[in-house]
């Protein structure tokens, strides 16, 4: 009967550490997308059409 309940406390342990690990996964792609809008961002802010009347005052 402790061996049983040995393995369940085995495999509960180790669904956690997979459930982390896929949650830091998508943790990552999340951060990827964010910087990828926040660069576009950026770009869009660099090309506007402010950019063509800047120094000309």
């Amino acid at each position: 009967m402790d061996f049983f309940f040995f393995v369940i406390v085995l495999v509960g342990f180790f669904g956690v550490i997979g459930n982390q690990y896929s949650g830091l996964r998508k943790m990552e792609q999340l951060q990827q997308t964010l910087n990828e809008i926040n660069q576009g961002i950026k770009d869009m802010n660099g090309r506007g059409p402010t950019d063509s009347h800047r120094g000309k005052e």
